[in-house]
Formats: C-alpha cells, sequence, structure tokens
C-alpha cells in the first residue's frame, strides 16, 4: 500500500463533497490517504502553509502528493517536497471566472498563467471534463476523469417523503437551481428571466439559500421535477451527477461535459442560452411521464469505477 496525501483549500464555507468522497472511495479500496487543508488566504496566507505542510510530509514520508486546484499545486511546487505530484484542474482554475456579462475578468486570467506554469512540474494531470483538456498543452501528463458519485449517499429518495420533509406543496411542479444566484458565472439571471412565463405553466422554483449541506441538497433532488443549470462555464459540474444519481431530470445550457452525460436521456433537454429555448425545455421535462431511470445510465460515475481509474495514476507514476 503506497500512502498519498491530498492538499487543498481550507478557506471554502463547506469542505467540497468531491473531494471528501474521492477520499473516502480511496481508501475503501486499500489507499492510505491523508489531508491538508490549506488555511489563510490571498499570497501571505497560502505562503504560511509551506512550513506545516513540509513538516507533515517529512513526518509522514508520502509516496504521491495529490493536490486539488492549481493555487494548491503551485503551494506543493514551491514547498519543493521532492515528491511525485498529481494535479486535478477543476474548471474556473485553468480558465479564468466570469463578469455578469460573461467574459473572463481580466485577473483571473492568471489562473490561466498559473496552470500553465504548473504543469511543467507535475508528474501527471487530472481534467474533469474534454473541455477543460483543451487548456493543457502537456497531454502526455493528462488523464479526463470526472468527479464520481457516491450512489450509497446520492440516490432516489421518494419525491413525497422530501417534499413533507422540505415543507413543499406535494402537488405542484417544482424547478431547482443549486448555486450561488450572485455568481455572474452561475448566469441565474437567464433562469430568472424565464420564471414569470414557468408560473403561467404552474411551474415554481425551490427557493434555497447558498451554500447548502449536502444532506439538504439530496433531498431538494428527490423533491424536485428537475435541476436547471444555466452557468456560462463549468468543467464537469457535480450537481448533474449528483441529480442523475437520484433519478431527477435535467435542463442544462451546453456547458462542461453535461451534453455528454444526458445527450441519451429522455427527458432531460439541452437548452440555448435563450430563455423562450429554456422556459420551452423546463416544460417539456417537467412534463414528461414515461418512466425515467438516468441512475442506471450514468452507472459508469458511480465513484469506485472513478477511483480505480486514479489509483491507476498512482500505480503509473510509482511503477
Amino acid at each position: 500500500m503506497f500512502k498519498v496525501l491530498f492538499v487543498y483549500s481550507g478557506n471554502m464555507v463547506l469542505p467540497p463533497p468531491f473531494i471528501k468522497s474521492q477520499r473516502a472511495s480511496l481508501i475503501n479500496n486499500n489507499i492510505d490517504i491523508d489531508k491538508f487543508e490549506i488555511k489563510g488566504k490571498g499570497i501571505i496566507g497560502y505562503l504560511s502553509n509551506i512550513s506545516k505542510l513540509r513538516k507533515l510530509v517529512k513526518e509522514k514520508n508520502y509516496d504521491i502528493i495529490h493536490s486539488h486546484y492549481s493555487l494548491s499545486a503551485l503551494l506543493v511546487i514551491i514547498s519543493f517536497l521532492n515528491k511525485p505530484i498529481v494535479v486535478s484542474f477543476m474548471g474556473s482554475d485553468v480558465t479564468g471566472s466570469y463578469n455578469k456579462n460573461g467574459n473572463i475578468k481580466t485577473l483571473s486570467k492568471i489562473n490561466y498563467l498559473v496552470s500553465k506554469f504548473i504543469q511543467l512540474f507535475v508528474n501527471r494531470i487530472i481534467v474533469k471534463s474534454k473541455n477543460l483538456a483543451e487548456y493543457i498543452y502537456l497531454k502526455n501528463k493528462m488523464s479526463i476523469i470526472p468527479n464520481g458519485v457516491d450512489f450509497d449517499t446520492y440516490k432516489p429518495i421518494p419525491t413525497l417523503e422530501c417534499r413533507r420533509k422540505l415543507n413543499l406543496n406535494e402537488n405542484s411542479k417544482y424547478i431547482l437551481f443549486i448555486g450561488d444566484k450572485n455568481n455572474p458565472r452561475k448566469n441565474f439571471k437567464l433562469l430568472e428571466s424565464s420564471l414569470k412565463d414557468l408560473k403561467n405553466n404552474n411551474i415554481s422554483l425551490i427557493e434555497t439559500d447558498y451554500p447548502i449541506s449536502s444532506e439538504k441538497v439530496i433531498l431538494l433532488l428527490n423533491a424536485t421535477d428537475v435541476l436547471v443549470l444555466t452557468s456560462f462555464f463549468e468543467g464537469s459540474p457535480n450537481i448533474v451527477k449528483e441529480a442523475l444519481a437520484c433519478n431527477c431530470k435535467v435542463v442544462s445550457v451546453d456547458v462542461g461535459d453535461v451534453k455528454e452525460h444526458i445527450n441519451n436521456i429522455p427527458g432531460c433537454y439541452i437548452s440555448k442560452y435563450d430563455k423562450l429555448d429554456l422556459c420551452k425545455k423546463i416544460v417539456n421535462s417537467v412534463n414528461f411521464k414515461n418512466k425515467f431511470n438516468s441512475r442506471e445510465k450514468i452507472s459508469y460515475l458511480e465513484i469506485n469505477k472513478i477511483s480505480m481509474k486514479i489509483i491507476k495514476i498512482y500505480n503509473s507514476i510509482l511503477s
């Protein structure tokens, strides 16, 4: 058995659940994995972690350092740990982030430059989707591996049971938007512009706060009729895969790898960046009455199958 250290930011309100579930799955598959959460924001905050990281790696003598997001990988590189490095790029850390008009922010282009620099110094690169692969120039180091879904956690639960727990009307038609409505990249304004027309079709948006715990997300996905995604950019949005694992229908713009996962699932639709088309696709999806089993269609995303691909990368580094 070899030892791996996950390195990622610990500054988020809620720790990334996909990192937690990936780590748990790898442990279940006999990989010894510790975690190092970077505390502190900005350049000074990140740099303050170097001595702590070096001390931990020296004490535990890890075989591989697996960093998540570009800035975490940069910290690992400048800490000079003398260990093989795997980096998982997630999305905006290689492409930049977006303003309210759908354009990349000038300052965020630093992420793009950092990701280019990082590629020179890591042993293997994981990207989550084909569109992110376009930003990798050292393709001989690259593998496309989406985040997996824990099918034991994200699973179908009776709709009425979930609606009662959430105090939702048992007979209403609902859609769901999971994301920060104030984040320009999520483009909530597109869905917002369709809400009046949707209301005329007796379809309501479930009101949610953000961030949301994983436990509540599961209830929401099983309570709603359709999950809606309108982002300007995504890598491989986990919420879509989690929805499909719960047998929740999805209407999304053509972003990230969503089309790849829903293309052959009747009841799910790809919309244009147009409120009328979005509204039409949502109405069609809500009113889709045939048997729906998206969970079966995305069995290839089950987290243990994804873990096997990651373990294969670890083995290739150490062999």
